[in-house]
């Protein structure tokens, strides 16, 4: 709670409520929009500088690897026959990739491709 409250949402209800008096021509509001905006500048650029700190402080980092992004949905209108595998290819394995065509092209699979035949 204390983290979120250190770098969280700022600024748009006080500053939308200061335009309220400039909108109504309130003697004064230029001037306390410009004090509105400039605490809510100066409150968002100081937590957010100091993000990585207030992390750590907290306890918050992990050493951990980040997971693996998802880099494919695989959805079916039917079952599908087989299963479906996924692999983690770590960088250390020293793999280059290569630009190939998307086994939804129906490259190499005949007449058992359902997006050739149009069914």
């Amino acid at each position: 709670m204390l983290y979120v409250g250190w770098v969280g949402l700022r600024g748009a209800v006080p500053i939308i409520l200061a335009t309220v008096p400039v909108l109504a021509g309130v003697g004064g509001a230029d001037r306390l929009f410009h004090v509105v905006f400039l605490v809510v500048v100066v409150s968002a650029l100081v937590p957010g500088g100091t993000v990585s700190w207030a992390s750590r402080r907290l306890g918050l980092i992990s050493s951990r690897p980040a997971p693996p992004e998802a880099v494919l949905e695989v959805s079916a209108l039917r079952p599908l026959s087989g299963e479906i595998l996924s692999f983690t290819i770590h960088p250390a394995a020293g793999l280059r990739r290569h630009a190939r065509r998307s086994p939804a092209s129906g490259a190499g699979r005949g007449d058992a491709d359902p997006a050739r035949r149009g069914s």
